[in-house]
């Protein structure tokens, strides 16, 4: 049958640069500075939770056969970071929480590889909006925090399997890779997508 037009949930699980060592160690830095701790000692403890995980939902249309355009909206969920160490004046306890979401745009080859299974390869837009939170903790407990906000406009890429349950759904599997700045996010996510029909489009608007 004729299904130019489907829709996907996809959820995923993440890995991440989106916090760094340079990253926890500036943030600590600005605020021994901005809230006079003293001078901060060089042992330090670093802790990351680069693994994340988000979703995404989007809209897609197959012009061709093997080629498809795909947009929608992506919450790529939390990464979080820790510090802790010293400073000459009080001890330093700091946790960074990010988390970022976006709009993208791709166009898509996907051939039939078997039957019932087709491969993709995907090159896309992403417009991302991102937070930084952090949040330290000194000895006579009184905390200090720090919200940051970015944008900006990069690419991504991906690969992914297909199959075909039945001719309204499909089962697929991803493997992206976003550019967020000079940091990525990969993903590794399961999709449920439903494929609409002409006919039910055209009846929608008959009525």
């Amino acid at each position: 049958g004729d299904y130019p037009y489907y829709g996907g949930v996809e959820l995923f699980a993440t890995s991440s640069e989106l916090v760094s060592a340079d990253d926890l160690d500036n943030t600590v830095a600005f605020f021994v500075e901005e809230e006079g701790l003293g001078t901060l000692e060089n042992q330090r403890r670093i802790t990351f939770e680069d693994a994340g995980h988000g979703k995404r939902i989007y809209m897609g249309v197959s012009p061709h056969v093997d080629w498809d355009w795909e947009w929608g909206y992506i919450d790529f969920g939390k990464t979080h970071g820790g510090y802790q160490g010293d400073s000459s004046s009080t001890s330093l306890d700091m946790r960074m929480d990010v988390k970022s979401e976006g709009w993208f745009l791709h166009v898509q080859y996907s051939p039939q590889i078997a039957d019932k299974w087709e491969a993709n390869i995907k090159l896309g837009v992403l417009r991302w909006d991102g937070e930084r939170y952090s949040r330290l903790v000194t000895e006579n407990n009184l905390p200090f925090e720090k919200f940051e906000t970015v944008a900006g406009i990069d690419q991504y890429y991906g690969v992914g399997v297909m199959y075909e349950l039945n001719e309204r759904w499909k089962l697929r599997g991803d493997i992206n890779r976003y550019t967020f700045g000079d940091d990525l996010i990969d993903t590794v996510g399961i999709t449920a997508q439903f494929w609409f029909s002409g006919r039910l489009i055209n009846n929608i608007f008959d009525y």
